[in-house]
């Protein structure tokens, strides 16, 4: 269970999320170029995926970092209810037309929090499972930007080989971020 959580946070933090929603049901707003959402999140570079207002927390967060010129997402998840231990997933972003993909060739996975050995056999295990399941090379994780009828964006997770839509997050942009939960 540890693991599919871990495995599912990271799926999500990459742009692959799977959400309630069934794409085709979903009101769009006009769409926005990647790099003018970018832009506009300058002031509000965290993403808060699955805001709870009761306890103000967020399943997962993600950063949206620049460095010398390059985008990345930061994203961090509890992987375990009853667990301070963090997964910390780190992607380049790439910016292609209107559009943004993630570079599979370089995420990066961390733990924080926990016993090194338990770390160390986490990490290898979702290091692993997100080979097997995720480099594979008929699926391009990509994610196009949309203002939302009700305020704020709404991200269409996408295929970048086929164009087929996956799925749809309606997600909370924060100055700062929130309490994780599990």
């Amino acid at each position: 269970m540890r693991i599919f959580k871990a495995f599912t946070a990271a799926l999500a933090l990459v742009g692959l999320t799977a959400c309630a929603a069934p794409v085709a049901d979903v009101p769009r707003g006009e769409k926005v170029p990647a790099a003018q959402y970018l832009r506009e999140l300058s002031a509000t570079p965290y993403e808060c995926v699955d805001y709870e207002a009761a306890s103000d927390t967020c399943r997962f967060v993600e950063q949206i970092v620049r460095t010398r010129g390059s985008y990345y997402a930061v994203g961090r998840t509890r992987v375990a209810e009853d667990s301070d231990v963090v997964l910390r997933v780190k992607t380049m972003m790439l910016i292609e037309g209107d559009h943004v993909c993630f570079d599979r060739e370089n995420t990066e996975f961390s733990l924080i929090g926990g016993s090194e050995f338990m770390n160390e056999l986490l990490q290898a295990e979702m290091e692993s499972a997100f080979a097997e399941d995720i480099f594979d090379e008929a699926l391009k994780p990509c994610q196009a930007y949309y203002r939302n009828p009700n305020g704020g964006y709404l991200i269409v997770d996408f295929n970048g080989n086929t164009g087929e839509e996956l799925g749809v997050q309606f997600p909370l942009f924060m100055a700062s971020p929130k309490p994780l939960r599990f």
